[in-house]
């Protein structure tokens, strides 16, 4: 005979006729329903443990690589703000550089122009003396043969 539940939820205050039997299946059913419940409430806590030492685990690895993505960041800046003050500096050489390039090229220029300047002054003055020399020469011939000429002239014939 099983127990009529309808009955019982109908008349709550009023006794029921239950068979021992019937009773002691249910005390059974319940003392293995509290053994499951007592063994799933061990392995929730089992559970509970296992993700807050997981969780913690977890944390600290995340922190860890947090505490090394920070370090190498830094690291990182300084390594690019220094090549960046590099940079720089090679920037300002090589302008500097340039500029004394271009500063270079202008006196080279100017010596240049120099140069051709004096060697036309040397060509001028070249063909001056050549000039001069060969109206000297063109004088000392003629001097030459007037006292040639002189000297033939106030010898007697023999």
């Amino acid at each position: 005979m099983s127990i009529e539940w309808g009955k019982v939820e109908n008349k709550k205050d009023k006794d029921h006729k239950v068979r021992g039997s019937t009773l002691l299946e249910m005390r059974a059913r319940m003392e293995a329903l509290e053994k499951e419940v007592t063994s799933l409430g061990g392995k929730i806590e089992g559970m509970k443990v296992t993700v807050e030492t997981t969780t913690n685990e977890k944390d600290k690895n995340i922190k860890n690589l947090v505490d090394e993505k920070n370090k190498l960041q830094t690291s990182l800046e300084g390594k690019v703000s220094q090549l960046e003050q590099k940079n720089r500096e090679l920037a300002s050489g090589l302008e500097a550089a340039r500029q004394e390039a271009r500063t270079k090229a202008a006196e080279a220029d100017g010596i240049k122009k120099e140069n051709d300047d004096l060697k036309k002054k040397l060509d001028y003055l070249e063909l001056e003396l050549q000039s001069r020399d060969f109206d000297f020469f063109k004088k000392y011939i003629k001097e030459k043969s007037a006292r040639a000429a002189k000297t033939f002239e106030q010898k007697p014939a023999p």
